[in-house]
């Protein structure tokens, strides 16, 4: 889980603040909106559930499979 406050994030935010936009957790709207501008063959509908699954396993707590999406997510063509 996420340690809220100022010196916290969660898998999503690490990704939008690695790439220079201050958020440090997303909704699922704002972190498809980023991994789309990082990766743009993603479609709004993919990059919707890149980011959902991202956010949802970093809430269960699972951040390596949190991180495998990331990484789905950034490369996928």
């Amino acid at each position: 889980m996420c340690v809220r406050g100022s010196q916290g994030y969660c898998v999503g935010g690490a990704i939008c603040l690695a790439h220079g936009v201050e958020m440090y957790f997303p909704n699922n709207e704002n972190l498809a909106r980023v991994l789309q501008m990082l990766n743009p063959a993603l479609d709004a509908t993919a990059a919707y559930r890149y980011g959902s699954l991202i956010l949802m396993y970093n809430d269960r707590g699972d951040f390596k499979t949190a991180w495998e999406a990331a990484a789905y997510a950034l490369t996928a063509k």
